[in-house]
C-alpha cells in the first residue's frame, strides 16, 4: 500500500523509506530505516535536536536543515495524529530560545492559530489532551525574577554601613587638627577663583533633581528591584571604602570657610 494512502502513525520502516525518497532524502534511508528502525510514529516525534545528535551523525548543515523542514511540514500536516498520541505540540515543535529562556516573539500561540485555521477539529483535540501553548502575555512577562529577598539583604547591608560611617565620622571629627597650627592646604585653582555664594545651593538643587530622576526611573523601570539591589550594594561599598580612607588618612582642615573643631572636651580625654 502506498504511504500516502495511510496515516503516518501506521507507517512502517518501508513507508518511511518511500517518504524519504519522495522528499529527496534517499541518502538517509539506511540511517533511518535500517540502522535506527524509525517508523511513522518515531518520524512524527523527531525534532531538530534529534537530528543534531551524535547518534544520527548528520554532518552537512544543509542536509540537516532540509530534512528538518520536511519533517516539520509532515508534523504540521498531521498535527491531529500527534495530539492523539498524547504529545504536546509545543514540545514537538521545538523553537530556539533566547538567553532568558523565552520563546521568540512569533509565539507558539500564532502557530496554534494557524493549525486550527487549517484543521478546525484540532481545537477540540488540543482541549481534550491538555496541550498548552504560551500566549503573548506569557512571553512578555517572562523575564528576570525580582528576588525581593536579595534586595532587602542589600538594603540591610547599606544600613549597617551607614551606622559604621556615622561612627567613623565621629572618631575622625575628634582628630581634626588645629587650624592655627595646620592651615588648609594651598589650592592653585580655588585660591585664584573668587568664592561663589550660591555654589552650595546649586549642589543641593542638583542632588534634588538627580533624586527625582532616580525615583522616576524606579517607578517606570521593568526590573526596579534589580536596580535597587545594585544601588544599595554600590552605595554601601562606596561608603565603606570611604570609612577606610578617612581612618588611615590624616589631612588638614578642608578650608577657612568651614568650622571643623574637635567636639570632645580635653578634660574628658584626660
Amino acid at each position: 500500500m502506498d504511504f500516502k494512502e495511510i496515516s503516518p502513525v501506521q507507517w512502517t520502516g518501508e513507508h518511511v523509506r518511500e517518504w524519504l525518497k519522495e522528499n529527496n532524502h534517499s541518502k538517509f534511508s539506511f540511517l533511518f530505516c535500517d540502522q535506527h528502525a524509525i517508523d511513522g510514529k518515531a518520524l512524527l516525534l523527531l525534532t531538530e535536536s534529534d537530528l543534531r545528535s551524535t547518534s544520527l551523525g548528520i554532518q552537512a548543515l544543509g542536509d540537516l536543515k532540509r530534512l528538518s523542514l520536511s519533517i516539520r511540514q509532515l508534523q504540521q500536516e498531521h498535527s491531529d495524529a500527534i495530539a492523539q498520541m498524547g504529545y504536546d505540540l509545543s514540545e514537538i515543535f521545538q523553537y530556539p530560545k533566547g538567553n532568558t529562556g523565552c520563546y521568540p516573539m512569533c509565539s507558539l500561540r500564532s502557530i496554534k492559530d494557524r493549525l486550527i485555521h487549517k484543521d478546525p477539529s484540532l481545537s477540540e483535540i488540543l482541549e481534550r489532551t491538555g496541550s498548552h501553548f504560551p500566549n503573548d502575555s506569557d512571553v512578555e512577562n517572562h523575564g528576570l525574577p525580582p528576588e525581593i529577598g536579595k534586595t532587602l539583604l542589600s538594603l540591610f547591608y547599606l544600613f549597617v554601613v551607614t551606622w559604621i560611617t556615622a561612627f567613623v565620622m565621629v572618631v575622625v571629627h575628634d582628630r581634626v587638627p588645629d587650624m592655627k597650627k595646620y592651615p588648609p592646604l594651598p589650592d592653585i585653582f580655588l585660591d585664584n577663583v573668587p568664592t561663589i555664594p550660591w555654589a552650595f545651593s546649586m549642589c543641593e538643587l542638583t542632588g534634588t533633581l538627580l533624586l527625582i530622576v532616580w525615583l522616576g526611573v524606579l517607578t517606570f523601570h521593568k526590573h526596579r528591584f534589580i536596580l535597587l539591589r545594585r544601588f544599595f550594594c554600590l552605595s554601601g561599598t562606596v561608603f565603606l571604602l570611604r570609612c577606610v580612607t578617612m581612618l588611615i588618612t590624616s589631612l588638614s582642615v578642608p578650608g577657612t570657610h568651614l568650622q571643623c573643631n574637635p567636639s570632645v572636651d580635653e578634660d574628658w580625654q584626660r
